[in-house]
């Protein structure tokens, strides 16, 4: 059985995210999170709706921000990361059951920082990222009163239910 992972010391959100690379778990209140990548300040995604590709990273924040929606950043050491992720996000179709938004930014961080995931689904990169020393900052907005974030493990059926309702709140 996996053990949460337990990320502490969390910063206030940068003001700046024009450089560098980050993993966004954005609505931390839910478990599973939604998983975005942020790559020199544009904002990548699979949703249900399909690929968010190269939104300004600064605009999707604002957004989350207003509706106060909890995010946390982690800001990934990558010398390697000047690739962008569009061609691993440009081609997805709209999320659906047995599957995870997480797949092709798995598959961009293999390939970018040579990352072994063992271990599937969120849980699992992030313990990759951890164990490869990939991590340079956590941050939160809100901050947590405690300056802590637990991710509990959870499966593809927590997906697939995340994921169904999203496509009925989505339809019209």
């Amino acid at each position: 059985m996996q053990q949460a992972i337990v990320l502490d010391s969390l910063l206030p959100l940068p003001q700046n995210l024009s450089e560098g690379l980050y993993l966004a778990l954005v609505g931390t209140n839910q478990l599973p999170p939604h998983v975005a990548l942020i790559h020199q300040g544009l904002y990548f995604a699979q949703t249900v709706k399909g690929p968010q590709v190269g939104r300004q990273a600064a605009d999707v924040i604002s957004v989350l921000q207003n509706r106060q929606i909890p995010l946390l950043l982690l800001e990934l050491n990558s010398t390697r990361s000047q690739d962008s992720p569009e061609s691993f996000f440009s081609a997805q179709k709209p999320l659906e059951k047995d599957h995870s938004c997480i797949e092709p930014i798995v598959d961009y961080l293999k390939q970018t920082l040579n990352l072994q995931v063992i271990q599937p689904f969120l849980h699992g990169l992030i313990q990759a990222l951890l164990d490869a020393q990939h991590v340079r900052h956590s941050y939160a907005h809100p901050l947590p009163p405690i300056s802590k974030f637990i991710l509990e493990p959870y499966g593809q059926e927590r997906i697939d239910l995340r994921i169904a309702n999203l496509q009925k709140r989505a339809s019209p």
